[in-house]
């Protein structure tokens, strides 16, 4: 398996939850306009305008839960990435130390090798 840009990745992530929070704040949005909307018809006696809320009130109780279900489903792929992120991220580190412990040791076998070839020079 070939494996992926880790800023696709972390940009998918991000794309994922942001969706997810994008959902959350409209379904946010629709309850507290339709409670808006029945304290407005309460008090003034008329709706709110067709623009300032929208009738949830029409859609099914199942199209409802299907929301829910494919807004859980995305936050948890969203969460499911980030901790993909986190994986590699550890695995990235551990490879950096690797190669910085590779370099000193490289710097340390030239600094004696320079030695070494100074005093054959002499």
């Amino acid at each position: 398996m070939a494996e992926q840009d880790p800023n696709v990745m972390a940009a998918s992530a991000v794309s994922g939850l942001a969706k997810a929070l994008a959902r959350l704040l409209l379904k946010f949005s629709r309850v507290y306009f339709g409670a808006l909307d029945d304290v407005f018809m309460s008090t003034v006696g008329r709706r709110l305008p067709r623009w300032a809320v929208e009738d949830e009130r029409a859609e099914s109780i199942d199209a409802r839960g299907a929301k829910r279900d494919a807004a859980r489903r995305s936050l948890l792929e969203s969460l499911s990435a980030i901790d993909d992120l986190k994986i590699q991220a550890d695995e990235n580190r551990q490879a950096r130390d690797d190669a910085l412990m590779k370099i000193a040791q490289l710097e340390q076998q030239r600094t004696v090798a320079e030695r070494e070839f100074s005093l054959r020079m002499v």
